[in-house]
């Protein structure tokens, strides 16, 4: 499913270059009646190379690709406007400043007229194109939808196996009130007689009576296990992630990140870094120099933090932003549960220093970190590494234990980042399941756009503030 998506992914992109450049063709011939195609490449390649690399790129960070293969049309529609309309912004804007380039009035039209109904028709066409492919059965992952509980969603068979999603649902089994062997047993007949390669649990809550029975019922039957709870499906719609098979809490298919993109996220991670580094070497110098000013103890605060209890330690770097009491740095903790992932941390928290609150608020606490990413201990992009003891206190009953030792298995299998799904959707105003969703997706689907669309949809939530204190 992911090659398929990866195709997409590329022949929508390539589509949408060839949309750009021949939809600056139609408005140039239109307007010059000696146009010739020789002529128009020749004196225009500048702006048809930064028209494309704009709008693709554009649609690249928002995600555009990404929903190409399993997402519905509207969704896409709505995904291309968004990029659409921010390019040809910047594209007016660059016109506007540098008026000695060569270009039409008229054929400026094309960008508002022609360019928007290329897009929408190329992505209809896709469309089509891949419903005839779903017709015939081709990349979609058979699965068998197993429903919990009472409070499982039993629209879910319909959502798993719809248009817009990627997965062809064999049958359904009710296991509600069933004894847990019982069901086990009968998922593992339905796999068996259905050649399966998936099995989707749809139940009301992570902690619905059963559900971790189940799964370790079945966890050696090396298929797929997916999950899917209303708390799933909400939290990531706030992303615009319509998954509607949830997450994956177990996969034999999946290894670590291929080769090519680890070496091509690597690069990217060093790259950035030292430039970002360098620019913001006066800022790092001037919050250094405020915190020494204001309070007494060490510029930085370091803490041992992993993606998971049995996962490598990571000695993450920030800025102090508390008070030193007896020479230790005194920083929140997250408390268990479903409370806020940081439920101790307030605007008006007494041990947060003024300078603290100020970095916090704007995240330039975490700068430091940029220092682990040049190391290599973390990455731009990834799950938040927590202290061991926010994993040692999390409440959870012996029936879900085993569910959530299983989830924080498959959150270390990303490497640790300065920010992430989690710091893009509201930071310190989700609760922990909330963030270790989100960190479970982009585990399972990290590719080197996802990474690209988070580092910028970071900017804003960054210059926001919202969910920082």
């Amino acid at each position: 499913m992911k090659n398929w998506r990866s195709i997409f992914a590329a022949l929508t992109g390539f589509c949408d270059a060839l949309i750009v450049a021949g939809a600056l063709a139609v408005g140039y011939a239109i307007n010059f009646p000696l146009f010739s195609f020789q002529s128009f490449f020749v004196q225009q390649w500048k702006l048809i190379l930064y028209s494309i690399v704009l709008y693709v790129g554009l649609s690249a960070s928002l995600g555009v690709y990404r929903q190409a293969y399993a997402s519905s049309l509207r969704l896409q529609a709505a995904a291309i406007i968004r990029a659409y309309v921010l390019g040809t912004l910047i594209i007016f804007a660059t016109l506007f400043l540098f008026r000695n380039t060569y270009y039409s009035n008229g054929a400026l039209l094309t960008y508002v007229v022609v360019i928007p109904l290329g897009f929408l028709v190329g992505r209809w066409l896709f469309d089509a194109f891949r419903r005839v492919l779903r017709s015939h059965k081709w990349g979609l992952e058979s699965a068998v939808v197993v429903l919990v509980d009472e409070q499982a969603d039993e629209q879910l068979p319909l959502s798993v196996s719809s248009a817009s999603s990627a997965f062809d649902v064999r049958t359904t089994l009710n296991v509600s009130g069933v004894d847990y062997s019982t069901g086990a047993s009968k998922i593992l007949e339905a796999v068996s007689i259905h050649s399966a390669g998936c099995i989707v649990f749809g139940a009301g809550t992570l902690d619905s009576p059963g559900l971790s029975a189940l799964v370790a019922g079945v966890k050696d039957c090396n298929i797929a296990l997916r999950l899917g709870t209303p708390e799933i499906h909400e939290t990531l719609a706030r992303m615009r992630l319509y998954d509607f098979a949830g997450i994956v809490l177990s996969s034999p298919h999946s290894a670590p990140a291929r080769s090519v993109y680890r070496t091509l996220k690597r690069g990217f991670d060093l790259a950035l870094s030292i430039v970002l580094s360098v620019l913001l070497a006066p800022v790092l110098i001037i919050i250094g120099i405020a915190i020494r000013l204001e309070s007494s103890g060490g510029v930085f605060f370091k803490q041992l933090r992993f993606l998971s209890p049995h996962s490598d330690p990571v000695k993450v770097m920030k800025f102090r932003s508390m008070t030193n009491r007896n020479g230790t740095d005194m920083e929140t903790r997250m408390s268990p549960g479903n409370a806020s992932v940081f439920p101790h941390k307030s605007p008006a928290d007494p041990r947060v220093t003024r300078v603290g609150r100020i970095i916090r608020k704007f995240s330039l606490d975490e700068l430091p970190q940029l220092f682990n990413v040049i190391r290599g201990d973390m990455s731009l992009v990834g799950p938040r590494p927590l202290p061991i003891s926010d994993f040692n206190r999390i409440a959870s009953d012996e029936a879900a234990a085993f569910l959530m030792a299983s989830m924080f298995d498959r959150r270390a299998q990303a490497k640790p980042g300065l920010t992430g799904l989690w710091q893009i959707s509201g930071r310190s105003g989700l609760n922990f399941r909330q963030m270790l969703i989100l960190d479970l997706y982009y585990a399972e689907n990290q590719t080197f756009l996802f990474d690209l669309e988070i580092l910028v949809e970071t900017i804003p939530a960054v210059i926001s503030g919202r969910g920082a204190y």
